[in-house]
């Protein structure tokens, strides 16, 4: 064989050799490429599952919390029926910056000294942060001006004990309460009644109606010999409330006048009327209602000072007399989101445990509790019979 043949057979089998190490290289290359994006995500994943977001730790901690004590505590992320009652300025604007965290609500039950701990319906433990914001509907207010029985909704951090560190805290407004009891005396301007042994002192506020057997009445014209019921604002440790209303005996049906009940479709301030939609009691029809006020009527309920107060969708009671065009002229409006639409019977000869149910909305509390054996409805305010 020739030097040339010998050299060109030489560089082919080099040649060859080349191309099969260069194959081999590119094999296992491709390979480990191949594993390491493969086995990337497991760790990857790995790590995300050991090092949880502050937020997945915040949610878990609340949805333990909430799995430990019912619906006691709950997400922040629930209190659109607080902010519709709160309404649009004051605590609403400032608890929507903490709208993230888990929250509680209920009734203040103790306050330790030093305002900073406090215990909500006798078994949840809130602790005040050094910057936490509070408010309620006019505003930001202080620590010192809590006080056992406030309703309040506190926003902020579970902490291990399962007791909440509050960033924010709302105060709610009082609720009405209905006190039934025996007459003790009276005054031109106050009225004491003894409800289950406890001695309450009424005083009279705003427009306060007062009524005898279904007729105006003066406390000075209350006795003795029948039960009074008086609704207002209370304050459950002095024994003291403030009375929308005190009635004495029982309302014959022509005292009590005609009724209309419904949800506003109008308003129409101008001409001091509003439109209601109800059932039409003979054709059990839904129908249009047209209530005119003046400057007799009287507004019952939580916030309602006048027809001003009132709003669209409201619902109302309306007590009057039924006019010739079938129209009513109010001598009472009760609203207030829903105040006072009925009365549900509680457990006991005496009907104690019942309550008022609310319409429009808040659970917190805006959520609250059933009304005795009888209640079916979220509640605004207990009623008491002595």
């Amino acid at each position: 064989m020739s030097r040339k043949v010998k050299l060109i057979v030489a560089g082919g089998l080099l040649t060859f050799t080349a191309m099969a190490l260069g194959l081999i290289l590119s094999v296992v290359f491709s390979v480990s490429t191949v594993n390491t994006r493969t086995t990337s995500p497991s760790n990857s994943n790995t790590a995300q599952q050991s090092a949880p977001s502050d937020q997945a730790l915040q949610q878990t901690d609340a949805q333990s919390l909430q799995q430990a004590n019912g619906e006691d505590f709950n997400y922040a992320a629930g209190l659109s029926d607080v902010m519709t009652q709160l309404g649009k300025g004051g605590g609403a604007g400032i608890i929507r910056q903490f709208a993230n965290g888990p929250e509680a609500q209920g009734t203040i039950s103790a306050i330790e000294p030093g305002g900073t701990k406090l215990t909500l319906n006798k078994n949840k433990v809130v602790n005040l942060a050094s910057d936490a914001v509070l408010a309620d509907v006019n505003g930001t207010i202080t620590k010192d001006s809590l006080k056992v029985g406030d309703r309040v909704v506190a926003v902020g951090k579970v902490e291990s004990d399962n007791s909440l560190t509050a960033k924010a805290l709302i105060r709610l407004p009082a609720l009405p309460k209905v006190l039934v009891g025996d007459f003790v005396s009276s005054d031109a301007s106050t009225l004491k009644i003894k409800n289950n042994n406890v001695e309450w002192t009424a005083t009279l506020g705003t427009n306060a109606k007062i009524t005898k057997d279904g007729k105006d009445a003066k406390l000075t014209d209350l006795t003795n010999t029948q039960k009074v019921t008086v609704v207002g604002l209370a304050d459950e440790t002095a024994h003291t409330i403030v009375a929308t209303s005190i009635t004495q005996g029982r309302p014959t049906i022509a005292a009590l006048g005609d009724f209309t009940n419904g949800k506003i479709k109008s308003i129409d301030t101008a001409g001091n009327s509003f439109v209601v939609t109800r059932i039409d009691p003979a054709t059990r029809n839904s129908a249009d209602a047209t209530v005119k006020v003046d400057s007799n009527t009287k507004y019952l309920g939580n916030t309602i000072k006048g027809l001003s107060d009132l709003k669209v969708d409201d619902t109302v009671m309306v007590r009057g007399t039924k006019q010739t065009d079938g129209s009513y002229l109010a001598t009472e409006v009760v609203s207030g989101n829903g105040f006072m639409r009925g009365i549900q019977a509680g457990p006991g000869g005496k009907g104690q445990g019942g309550q008022i149910a609310p319409g429009g909305q808040m659970r917190p509390g805006g959520r609250g509790q059933m009304g005795g054996s009888g209640g079916n409805t979220n509640s605004t305010g207990p009623v008491s019979n002595g």
